[in-house]
């Protein structure tokens, strides 16, 4: 029962009595009031010294006025980070590849009661309704950056390197974040980051030595790349005419752009307020309030300087302390009221502010509602939708030895003989990506003794009917290679050889890496002597699989064109039930669906050579929307275990929208998901520097054998837009063309595959 103003409020819940307030005395606190009242109520009374301390990262408590103290830093990247037990989902790049709007929703839903649950255990333990770091519902997450090379140590968090697939998916995601109880109060408020042009963390790829690059780069970015690439997520995920949830919050980055450091730059309202007009709070990536002065971007000489830039470009929350260096009646007060208001209408829409039992949510708890089996089960589902299947010469699906059907392995009660072997094959560490969940409890526990992650050895280890060797061969960090002769001997002796490679990361460990945050690639290469080590397996003429695990991808040019590797699969960071989910698609339990969120290169020669550079156009083009040669595997590509085919692409154009409609029919093989792609590319005349093309619409259906499907879409006009010469976005007038089907155009790449499972068909149309 939710009190009213003529009684008295419990701030919390009944062990916290400390806090017993009228509502007329605290306005408020009264739940029954406008929440826009509530914050002048509460502006009206706070001093300046206790208005500015609000602005940062641990807004301390003011107890006259009963508010709780609040830490505004909690991660939810792939799941509930750094907060102890959660459930780990894929890390970005595998959330990517499932193109699954509605499970990304689901995945989302199932973080934003995690921490929910999280944070009210937090509240009841505390004395007075407090909060502790990473246990409060305002997520820095999801990371919705472009990953314009593979380099980048951040490619792990992201969506891959399209705008239209990041920012739908994101959407997808922060709506299932934000879902709203039976009183309007959202389970927990998520940050739609980096605003804006952030995908680089050192200068190590140009030979530098400097691993802060990223908090004092200056990134010069045309208006033509501005629009068409990096600020179309921000519209889909923030802007209330295009998403029914826009991001509660968005976090601005550390470089600059055009000479202008993000948090105190222009775009924050020219853009976000007035454009999109974005109406929730806006956070510092954490410290980039102070990296704006002396030593970064040397675009101030002080704290307090730049505390003032970013207050009054509009930026409402440092992540960090530096707010509390300015001085109040230095700072525009219209914008300095304006960030409090901002910051204290989400604390009031997510119930913080309201009697604790009275909130919908409030019922939650980690020990019923964290890493539960409908959660976990989730985290599978996905991480066998985030597999890649790049190459199969007819060796998947394997059977078992209970007779199951596939392409190699014994018979009857015959075991098949599995020789797994790899850095990645044993390693759970691998799985969580960075921002993860269990990676933060005490003590002194390894991975696998305080979290329930299940890597490929221990699901081939559980598994009927198979009889597993393992060798870990070589390390990823290192030039040994003592292991490589143990793993060719299990491997000759084995029925089918599963090598498990890759990359590792080391946001938790201690372990060397190569894909972090701060830390970007150098090569793009298999690190160590793991190449050594697939050779040597796929000479003894045991059939091979590889996986490749990774963030970023990797080029594999030698293993694609290896007539003695059978198939080959792209894994990324799959979450705690990625070991389970890899030997599903191997043994056909499920038919793989994923498809690429990103191009697979197939050498550092395939990228510009300016590493630094973010222009889309440098030679030979970034991304697969813009690049030039021949990739080796292509933005969605993807196999499966089925062969499908697509017909009767028809489009209609009107003003404000394309409506397509394209048939699919599976012919043969195992019922499973297909992801049906459109493309649309510009053909006209005007001299424009345009994609070369732009994906417009995707969905995922479920296909049996024999079954038929007429897929429709309405795609608004918004998404045929580009830069015409005169600097507007527009539908250029000209000829397109569309293409649907299994992937886009021109997929195939130089990888080496079987089967014509991936049919595209075109259509022209004239604007």
């Amino acid at each position: 029962m939710m009190l009213r103003s003529s009684l008295l409020l419990l701030f919390g819940s009944s062990s916290l009595s400390s806090y017993v307030v009228t509502d007329d005395s605290f306005p408020w606190l009264d739940p029954s009031l406008p929440v826009s009242e509530r914050v002048d109520a509460l502006l009206s009374e706070v001093t300046d010294e206790e208005l500015v301390a609000q602005l940062n990262t641990d807004a301390p408590s003011i107890d006259r006025l009963k508010i709780p103290a609040y830490s505004w830093w909690s991660e939810a990247a792939h799941g509930v980070g750094w907060a102890g037990q959660a459930t780990v989902f894929p890390a970005g790049p595998g959330l990517a590849a499932t193109f699954d709007t509605k499970k990304l929703h689901a995945a989302g839903v199932a973080m934003g009661r995690e921490g929910r649950a999280k944070h009210n255990d937090d509240v009841r333990a505390s004395e007075d309704g407090s909060t502790s770091m990473f246990q409060g519902l305002n997520f820095f997450a999801p990371n919705l950056n472009l990953v314009r090379d593979p380099r980048w140590g951040r490619a792990q968090e992201t969506f891959g390197e399209d705008p239209y697939l990041t920012g739908t998916l994101g959407a997808s995601l922060i709506a299932g974040m934000q879902t709203e109880g039976d009183d309007g109060i959202p389970l927990a408020a998520a940050t739609s980051k980096h605003f804006f042009v952030y995908n680089i963390e050192s200068d190590f790829a140009m030979g530098g030595t400097d691993p802060q690059a990223r908090l004092k780069i200056n990134v010069n970015v045309t208006d033509a790349d501005l629009r068409q690439t990096y600020l179309p997520i921000f519209s889909k995920t923030t802007s209330p005419h295009e998403t029914e949830s826009p991001a509660r919050s968005i976090m601005c980055s550390y470089n600059a752009i055009n000479g202008i450091p993000a948090c105190g730059h222009p775009y924050l309202r020219q853009y976000l307020r007035d454009e999109l007009e974005f109406r929730g709070f806006i956070v510092s990536d954490c410290g980039a309030i102070g990296w704006m002065g002396l030593g970064y971007h040397n675009y101030t000489s002080s704290d307090a300087e730049s505390a003032k830039v970013g207050i009054e470009a509009g930026t409402d929350l440092c992540c960090g302390d530096e707010y509390n260096s300015v001085d109040a009646a230095a700072v525009d007060r219209e914008k300095l009221e304006a960030a409090f208001r901002n910051l204290f209408t989400a604390r009031i829409e997510l119930g913080m502010l309201d009697p604790f039992e009275s909130v919908s949510w409030s019922s939650l708890t980690a020990e019923n509602d964290v890493d539960t089996p409908g959660n976990r089960q989730l985290a599978r589902e996905l991480a066998q939708e985030s597999i890649v299947l790049l190459k199969n010469d007819g060796l998947l699906p394997l059977s078992d030895g209970g007779g199951g059907s596939g392409g190699s392995g014994g018979s009857g009660d015959t075991p098949v003989r599995v020789a797994l072997i790899g850095p990645n094959a044993n390693r759970s560490e691998t799985l969580l990506s960075n921002y993860a969940g269990c990676t933060a409890s005490p003590g002194d526990l390894t991975i696998d003794e305080r979290c329930t992650i299940v890597n490929p050895y221990l699901a081939f280890e559980a598994m009927g009917g198979v009889e597993v060797d393992f060798e870990q061969g070589v390390d990823i960090d290192t030039d040994r290679t003592d292991g490589i002769d143990p793993a060719r001997a299990i491997a000759s002796q084995a029925d089918v050889a599963v090598v498990v490679v890759g990359l590792i990361t080391c946001q938790e460990t201690g372990d060397q890496c190569q894909e972090a945050e701060a830390l970007d690639r150098v090569s793009i290469s298999l690190p160590g002597q793991q190449q050594a080590l697939i050779d040597a397996v796929a000479q003894t003429g045991t059939p091979t699989i590889v996986v490749v695990m990774s963030g970023g991808t990797v080029a594999i040019p030698q293993i694609a064109e290896n007539g003695n590797v059978t198939a080959i699969l792209q894994a990324f960071y799959g979450g705690e039930e990625m070991g389970n989910a890899l030997t599903d698609v191997l043994f056909g339990k499920v038919n793989p669906s994923g498809k690429l969120p990103v191009t697979i290169f197939s050498s550092l020669s395939d990228l510009p050579e300016d590493y630094l550079s973010v222009e889309m156009l440098d030679t030979p083009g970034r991304t697969g929307r813009y690049f030039t040669g021949e990739p080796l595997f292509a933005f969605g590509f993807g196999l499966s275990y089925s062969k499908r085919e697509y017909s009767s692409l028809s489009a209609v154009l009107s003003d404000n929208a394309l409506s397509i409609s394209i048939n699919v029919e599976q012919l043969s093989g195992m019922g499973g998901d297909e992801t049906v792609q459109c493309y649309v590319s510009y053909e006209g005349t005007e001299g424009v520097s345009v994609p070369k093309r732009n994906l417009v619409a995707f969905d995922r259906i479920m296909l049996e054998t024999g079954q038929r499907k007429e897929v429709k879409f309405e795609v608004n006009a918004k998404e045929l837009e580009l830069m015409g010469a005169d600097g507007e976005m527009q539908v250029l007038r000209g000829d397109y063309v569309l293409s649907c089907g299994g992937a886009a155009p021109g997929s195939q790449g130089k990888g080496v595959m079987k089967g014509d499972e991936l049919g595209v068909v075109d259509f022209a149309f004239t604007v």
